[in-house]
């Protein structure tokens, strides 16, 4: 009798084990088709241009993911998935972005023949050049660190000269952090380097009505790693052009 029970359990256990992993494997699958989903639209949107970065670490993860699903690590593959799925969203918003900059670019300008007035209704345009490749830089920081290095302020005196020379853009600065410490910390975190970032550039002279600042904290790595080397490159600052 105690056999039976004790077979009768396992054979449960068994089963429980074989309906949990299907409905994981099934989470994932359905994961990974989203961010695919994502991942090509943003490519359609010219994304891997005008967001190089953000989509190419949306195409890593979505390797990752694949790769996770193969070995049957349906959580971890769901998870990176979604961050796939995530930056790739990000990036089509970024391609779009600019691709309307380049177009109002494009607009004639006053005085210019075509000019109407409500061609304006957004400010200064932007030259087509900048409209496309701004060189605004991304800088990095020390492990738990929110104050600019040396070489971080070298970069930054250039980003500092070309914002100040295209005054009809806002920009946006974004803090970022590796994946160590807790979400509510890292937050706090990449806060504190966008607010630093921000105010070299108000030191420079730069109007801080033109700057706002925001915190992705760990939530959009660049790179999907685990190392020193991918943490380095996520501790960082990002600059996103918006118009007046």
């Amino acid at each position: 009798m105690k056999k039976m029970k004790l077979r009768y359990r396992i054979t449960l256990v068994a089963l429980f084990l074989v309906v949990l992993g299907a409905t994981g494997c099934q989470t994932a699958k359905e994961a990974i088709e989203r961010a695919d989903a994502a991942v090509e639209e943003a490519r359609a949107a010219q994304a891997d241009r005008y967001a190089a970065q953000e989509f190419q670490s949306a195409e890593e993860y979505l390797a990752q993911a694949r790769q996770e699903y193969k070995n049957w690590k349906f959580k971890n593959a769901e998870s990176s998935a979604n961050t796939a799925e995530a930056q790739a969203k990000l990036a089509l918003q970024r391609a779009l972005d600019r691709a309307r900059e380049k177009q109002d670019a494009r607009k004639p300008r006053p005085g210019e023949p075509g000019w109407r007035e409500d061609s304006s209704l957004f400010g200064s345009t932007l030259p087509e050049d900048a409209a496309q490749l701004a060189p605004l830089r991304d800088i990095h920081f020390e492990f738990d660190e929110s104050r600019l290095t040396s070489e971080a302020m070298a970069i930054m005196e250039d980003n500092a000269r070309w914002i100040k020379a295209h005054p009809g853009v806002i920009i946006e600065i974004e803090g970022h952090c590796d994946e160590r410490g807790t979400e509510e910390y890292n937050i706090a975190l990449g806060q504190r380097r966008a607010d630093s970032t921000k105010a070299y550039l108000v030191n420079y002279g730069i109007e801080s009505a033109r700057l706002r600042t925001i915190s992705y904290g760990e939530a959009l790595p660049l790179d999907p790693g685990h190392s020193e080397e991918a943490w380095a490159k996520n501790r960082r600052a990002h600059f996103v052009i918006i118009r007046r």
